[in-house]
């Protein structure tokens, strides 16, 4: 009997002889005087704790071809090897002893040996033990090593592995062990996988198990080899399996083991998410499926059922619940649904226990939501009364029983707003795949092509991938009463639209609103109040921003969160987590109902009651929140945490849109200018130029000339104006800014105002008054020493220099406005000027020197994400490649910088549109338009975070 392993973590002596031979000690390895050393410590080692003879040693020293090596030579080769092992085990040399003068041993008591291992796991010969040491068998043993010795040792641990595996399968079987018996078969199957006499026993207990389909893999596995090898298959294994299948294919049809429904349509096949249920039911014995009506919870549940029915001997069953009016009826279902007869002397209840005690099954119990607290008293006492049975149930909400898994369905994915619609691309997504398979018919198959494409992508979109509504919607197309277009058209309103379902389908699944009404119904009052208002966000909301729009119903803050947390746990809001913090989330034909009920409450409320212009002050409070956010952001633009404040407003964009809207349709018209004038910094930044000047143009032109927040609006208005190279514009704007600024009086804000108006006038052609201006300005801002808007000034001067092509100008302006705003801790105007600095190098063609600064520029973008400037930073890395007559890599980053602006909406800088087309057009000369467009295809397959790692290889 070996000795029980005592595993000591480091320090101390720590030895692996499975896989490549290791000896550390105190974490560091041994590194022996001669390799032959580490063979004698080997061999000390596989016969540990017991004395080995020194001539036995001696003679791993002696080669084959060397017949007159002597003995007294070997011996003093031993003698050394011993002596140098000693030094170097430093202090547990004292481990190799001498117990007589013929012998040597090495004692492992209190040292890490896998060896020991190995043996302890042997010597307890259970499927368990077996399991533990199968990776030590998996290595090979003293890896590298070809030795007579250690391939003896080998065939020898072999041996040891598949005896004690054959007479554990033996004995689980025997014993009815059957999950035990099967992973030792299967541990077999690695070892000695086309042993007949095993291959026909596990073949057996397959078929005793009903597990058909596995016994079905296991021979085609074995008839696969045999064909491999150019041999028949083994008559008793073949006769074995013959009569398995026989008797298989007539239990099949014989036996009943439970009942699980047969949808009429096919389930589109999500593997990923079958396969994680699966482990969800094998790991424990109760898991729930929760998530909002209408996203495939009982098809993803029968269809994982499905998948694991040869796991459960007893079969599966399937109990519907959405039809009971009750909870009494419950139990009464579960027992209709096992066939189980009335007895006058047990309930229901009990005659399920009775029945279930003794079988091992997997119960399905499916739409507990609204009989949920009936459902989780029976749920729990099915697990406490019956061992052998596991349960996997759907509810829009937990049952909240110790030990359940909860797994949220998420929806079928769909393409982003962002991703490029092509047909080809489209087929990938399993909402696309939906809609496509539920809207064809056969003579009228329904394709994507170039002209439905986009509308395609937008109906999935639009209706968040869940498959209630992507086959109502189908609905609608299959039976021509729209096409993809009009379909897509009118999901504006989508509970309007998806009102023709299946008329076999559960009444609250005919129509889209049922099935969200159907959740709604089961909210408290106080929960429906604060989910129809929760309506009014959109694109996600914090727990913070609930409270403070929301508040204003009679329960505290704290009850508002509490009830946040209420709903997402009844799956009428979506948990997400950003990276920054929680976020809630209402899918848009939820938010669409919540909207409508928030109507439907304030217009039937009496004049002057609770719940009068309910609607327009949430939506007001609403607006002010996000007002007062992104005033705050502002605040943080030029910080050290710039980047976060971008991101989180990123997050909130589409609420502060919603906001705007608002405003504007209900006259709200001077807090919709300071939130549009607070939000256009941001909106500059990541390049929504588009949407940011009309908004800008529409509270200007509604709000009278002395309004507060007109100032920030107008220098807004006047920057994205440049940016667009509408410089008249801008000069019309920046005028009104300095009047505004001249009436404030503030002389910073008047040479500010000034230094806006002369880019207007720089951009109209008029450098020389210009200059002035900014010259004049110069002088101002080095007097009160205001750094970022001295280093403004040098950037715009570098600017006029660059205009008049004087580049050696430009070049040291750009230089000091970059030493200034690096001076200052302004990141995001950091990578302007080293952007600008290297165009400049570029121009006279220093690319050392510009080089290290476009990577800079790339390390802020990462953090940033200023999508204007980085395709400036294209451009600049696109002039370098041509001018190193690099065309190849020229033509890579065109086709990137062209696919990047079609996917993120941001036309091309007109400030450099011109000197693009050059770049372009000097490298197609070179490669020829063929090679050209294959090299710009596949800069355009390229995914951002790759192409600026290609960048900085260069």
């Amino acid at each position: 009997m070996s000795k029980v392993n005592r595993e000591a973590a480091l320090p101390g002596l720590h030895i692996t002889m499975f896989g490549r031979f290791r000896v550390e000690i105190d974490g560091v390895p041994l590194k022996p005087h001669r390799p032959t050393d580490l063979r004698a410590l080997a061999c000390l080692l596989l016969h540990h704790d017991a004395p080995v003879d020194r001539l036995a040693l001696a003679a791993l020293w002696k080669k084959e071809q060397d017949a007159k090596f002597a003995e007294t030579k070997a011996r003093d080769y031993l003698t050394r090897a011993v002596s140098e092992l000693i030094i170097r085990l430093g202090t547990e040399g004292t481990r190799l002893q001498k117990p007589q003068p013929q012998l040597l041993r090495f004692e492992t008591t209190g040292a890490y040996l896998d060896l020991l291992d190995w043996e302890a796991g042997l010597a307890e010969g259970s499927v368990d033990a077996l399991d533990r040491i199968a990776p030590l068998y998996r290595c090979s043993f003293l890896e590298g090593w070809d030795d007579a010795w250690v391939q003896e040792a080998r065939e020898r641990l072999r041996c040891d592995y598949l005896q004690a595996l054959r007479t554990a399968a033996r004995r689980e079987t025997t014993h009815g062990c059957w999950k035990p018996a099967l992973r030792a078969f299967a541990l077999l199957f690695e070892v000695d996988p086309w042993h007949v006499e095993t291959l026909c026993d596990r073949l057996q207990l397959l078929a005793d198990r009903r597990r058909f389909r596995e016994m079905q893999q296991v021979y085609d596995a074995y008839a696969r080899h045999c064909e491999a090898v150019g041999d028949t298959a083994n008559p008793a294994a073949a006769s074995r399996y013959d009569d398995l299948r026989r008797e298989a294919d007539r239990l099949q049809h014989s036996i009943a083991r439970g009942w699980t429904p047969n949808p009429l349509s096919r389930f589109v096949p999500r593997p990923a998410e079958t396969a994680a249920i699966g482990g969800c039911v094998q790991a424990g014995r109760l898991t729930t499926l929760t998530g909002t009506g209408g996203v495939g919870k009982t098809r993803l549940a029968i269809e994982a059922a499905q998948e694991l029915r040869e796991e459960f001997y007893d079969g599966i069953w399937f109990f519907d619940l959405s039809e009971l009016q009750s909870p009494e009826e419950v139990p009464m279902q579960v027992a209709r649904t096992l066939c189980l007869a009335e007895n006058p002397d047990r309930t229901p209840t009990e005659e399920i226990f009775t029945f279930l005690r003794t079988h091992e099954a997997l119960l399905v119990v499916d739409n507990c939501e609204h009989v949920l607290e009936a459902s989780t008293r029976l749920t729990a006492r099915i697990l406490e009364n019956c061992p052998q049975v596991k349960i996997l149930t759907t509810s829009r909400e937990p049952l909240g029983i110790t030990g359940e898994a909860v797994w949220r369905v998420p929806s079928l994915d769909f393409p982003k707003k962002t991703a490029r619609i092509t047909p080809q691309s489209l087929t990938q997504f399993g909402a696309v795949r939906l809609l496509i398979e539920r809207a064809s018919l056969p003579q009228f198959p329904l394709t994507i092509d170039a002209h439905n494409a986009s509308a395609v992508a937008r109906i999935c979109r639009r209706l968040d991938g869940i498959p209630l509504a992507i086959e109502l919607a189908a609905t609608q197309i299959r039976r021509r009463f729209h096409s993809v277009q009009e379909a897509a058209a009118s999901l504006d309103q989508a509970l309007a639209f998806l009102t023709v379902g299946s008329s076999t389908a559960p009444s609250r699944q005919q129509t889209l609103r049922a099935a969200i009404e159907w959740s709604y119904r089961l909210l408290t009052r106080s929960e429906q109040r604060l989910f129809e208002r929760l309506g009014v966000f959109v694109g996600g909301f914090t727990e913070e921003a609930a409270c403070e729009v929301c508040d204003a119903l009679p329960v505290t803050r704290e009850g508002v969160a509490g009830a946040v947390r209420s709903l997402a746990d009844k799956s009428l809001i979506e948990v997400l987590w950003p990276g920054q913090g929680v976020r809630y989330h209402l899918l848009q034909t939820i938010r669409q109902f919540a909207l409508e009920r928030l109507a439907a409450r304030s217009e039937s409320a009496p004049l002057g009651s609770e719940n009068d212009e309910e609607s327009t002050r949430t939506h007001l409070r609403h607006l002010q929140y996000f007002t007062a956010f992104v005033e705050e952001a502002e605040r943080h633009h030029r910080g050290a945490d710039h980047a976060s404040w971008l991101d989180r407003q990123g997050l909130e964009h589409e609420n502060c849109r919603a906001a705007l809207a608002w405003a504007l349709q209900h006259g709200e018209y001077e807090i919709g200018l300071r939130l549009a004038g607070s939000l256009a910094g941001y909106l500059y930044t990541r390049g929504y130029h588009s949407e940011s000047t009309e908004c800008l143009t529409a509270f200007l032109e509604c709000t009278s000339p002395a309004a507060p927040a007109r100032l920030r609006a107008v220098h807004w208005a006047g920057n994205i104006s440049y940016a667009r190279a509408d410089y008249d514009t801008a000069r019309t704007y920046f005028e009104e800014g300095l009047a505004l600024r001249e009436l404030q009086g503030d002389p910073r804000g008047i040479a500010v105002g000034r230094a806006s108006l002369a880019t207007a006038i720089g951009g109209q052609g008029s450098h020389q008054e210009a200059l002035a201006l900014f010259e004049a300005n110069l002088v101002f801002f080095q007097e009160i020493n205001d750094l970022r808007n001295t280093a403004l000034t040098w950037n715009s001067i570098a600017a006029i220099a660059d205009a008049r092509e004087d580049h050696p100008r430009a070049r040291d302006c750009n230089a000091r406005s970059l030493q200034l705003f690096r001076e200052a801790g302004d990141s995001a105007n950091v990578s302007l000027a080293a952007s600008n600095l290297a165009g400049q190098h570029i121009q006279l063609g220093d690319y050392a020197a510009a080089r290290p600064l476009l990577h800079e520029c790339l390390a802020l973008y990462r953090t940033l994400r200023t999508h204007r400037r980085f395709l400036y930073i294209l451009f600049h890395y696109l002039c370098m490649a041509v001018r190193e007559q690099d065309f190849e890599r020229a033509a890579m980053i065109w086709g990137f910088e062209e696919a990047f602006r079609e996917s993120t909406g941001i036309p091309r800088p007109p400030q450099i549109g011109e000197r693009y087309q050059a770049e372009e057009d000097a490298a197609r000369l070179h490669l020829g338009a063929e090679r050209f467009v294959s090299q710009a295809a596949r800069g355009a397959q390229m995914p951002e975070e790759e192409m600026i790692a290609f960048l900085l290889k260069g």
